[in-house]
């Protein structure tokens, strides 16, 4: 009969030889990128009313505070508050800002320009001291109208983010290193 103990042995060592090779990372570094201060859209099952049977889901574009193995803490406004991981669906984070584009501001203009004449024509209509309804309300559009028109579709495109996602599967497996010097491995089995 032949002993499993060198096979033991064996695998302890390898074991140690690989947690002992491999750099020592904080837990919000392993978690693919996210780090404190990222910005998140995070949408999750949140179960915490008695009065579902099954929960409902709930969504926020947050700051993320701290990265853990069970949850993630994260703020919005002055508050925290905290995601379990095991609840969230889906985890994006913003890598930039849709920059401006100029058809955009082309179709806002075009569209100001049109309320600009609309407006001074109507005013001029109404106003008996004005002599021709149809120059005015050209020179509102061209003057007031088309510029208000462009600003107005310049500040809304730009406040738009781009996201990509977060694999939450791949966020807490592998080797864990955690704040007070602990070494573990963890290995997560099916689910998302």
């Amino acid at each position: 009969m032949k002993s499993t103990a060198p096979i033991a042995r064996m695998t302890v060592r390898t074991v140690l030889a690989v947690l002992l090779a491999s750099t020592p990372q904080t837990i919000a570094a392993q978690a693919t990128g996210l780090a404190p201060g990222d910005e998140v859209r995070v949408r999750w099952e949140y179960a915490g009313r008695p009065s579902y049977a099954f929960g409902y889901t709930r969504s926020a574009i947050a700051r993320v505070v701290d990265v853990s193995p069970s949850h993630l803490t994260l703020r919005r406004g002055n508050r925290d508050f905290v995601v379990p991981v095991r609840g969230v669906q889906t985890l994006e984070r913003r890598v930039g800002t849709r920059p401006a584009s100029a058809p955009r501001m082309v179709i806002g203009s075009g569209l100001g320009f049109l309320g600009g004449v609309a407006i001074g024509v109507l005013r001029a209509e109404a106003d008996p001291t004005i002599e021709s309804s149809g120059d005015f309300g050209l020179s509102m559009g061209v003057l007031i109208g088309a510029p208000v028109g462009a600003l107005i579709a310049y500040v809304t495109s730009r406040e738009r983010g781009i996201y990509e996602p977060v694999g939450v599967a791949g966020i807490f497996s592998g080797m864990r290193i955690d704040p007070s010097g602990r070494v573990g491995l963890s290995v997560r089995i099916g689910g998302g």
